[in-house]
């Protein structure tokens, strides 16, 4: 099989060729294997689309709801208060991306040596810590898991999104396990599929917000419903996942997560893709 491509090649001093270590470009990916070997009894796809779905359903029930938290813990009622929660909120999403970011090469390579499932399961824990300690907050809406102190909860929540950002982005290993259950040919639908229950789960996420604010009830049922959620996906990994990518080893040098922005002198118009986006 023919050796990857390289991204960036450069001429060093004495005359040779020498290629940089570009989002692990030496390691043939198992998508790629699978390509050429697969076998007739590969898992369905559903589980992966209805995993997308759950996920998402949990982001949307808890992405409307999070300035509330924020609210309670920082003790707003208007004004200046306001501004201080959405300080506090901007502070938690920044916690949340950066300990996303130091994993974010980790994910993948721990994905190719530990298995899609294990990494996946660990990705929907860290949600579960997430979103318990996020309820925990909040005042219950039936007496029932009395409601953490401020001062426990302006730290809690610091480090509930930092574990929920240090386990991973769930769509590495999702998207991954599709491509190794998947054909050359079906790979491109079934991604399409994952998009879809991605943009309908959101709305159901959202409608759970509604649903709560209908019946007058405080905004921890939405955060126990994308809890539960998670779980359920833990359940559904746990069960119906199957791993059939060849297991590969890795070194330190490709868990760097800086190892892409090389790619980024190729094109400016990636640079400023990437700015965007973020």
């Amino acid at each position: 099989m023919a050796r990857r491509s390289s991204f960036s090649e450069r001429e060093n001093p004495e005359g040779g060729c020498h290629s940089e270590i570009l989002l692990s470009r030496e390691r043939l990916s198992s998508a790629e294997l699978l390509q050429f070997d697969r076998r007739p009894n590969a898992p369905p796809v559903w589980p992966a689309v209805l995993t997308s779905f759950l996920h998402s359903v949990s982001l949307g029930a808890a992405m409307m709801t999070w300035l509330e938290v924020c609210k309670e813990v920082v003790g707003s009622g208007g004004g200046k208060e306001d501004t201080e929660a959405q300080t506090y909120y901007g502070r938690l999403l920044a916690v949340n991306g950066v300990c996303e970011l130091v994993t974010s090469q980790l994910v993948g390579v721990a994905s190719d040596k530990y298995g899609r499932r294990s990494v996946q399961i660990a990705a929907q824990l860290g949600q579960v810590v997430d979103y318990l300690m996020a309820a925990l907050c909040l005042p219950p809406s039936f007496g029932y898991l009395p409601q953490v102190q401020r001062v426990m909860a302006w730290t809690g929540l610091f480090a509930s999104r930092g574990v929920a950002g240090l386990l991973g982005n769930y769509k590495v290993t999702l998207q991954s396990y599709t491509s190794d259950i998947s054909g050359a040919e079906e790979c491109p639908q079934r991604m399409s599929y994952l998009g879809a229950a991605m943009v309908v789960g959101m709305c159901m996420g959202s409608m759970v917000v509604a649903i709560v604010e209908k019946m007058q009830l405080s905004f921890r049922a939405c955060f126990l419903t994308a809890t539960c959620m998670n779980a359920m996906i833990i359940v559904l990994v746990f069960v119906k996942w199957r791993d059939i990518a060849p297991r590969k080893n890795f070194t330190c040098r490709e868990t760097n997560p800086f190892v892409g922005l090389h790619v980024l002198r190729i094109n400016q118009a990636m640079a400023i893709t990437s700015v965007d986006k973020g």
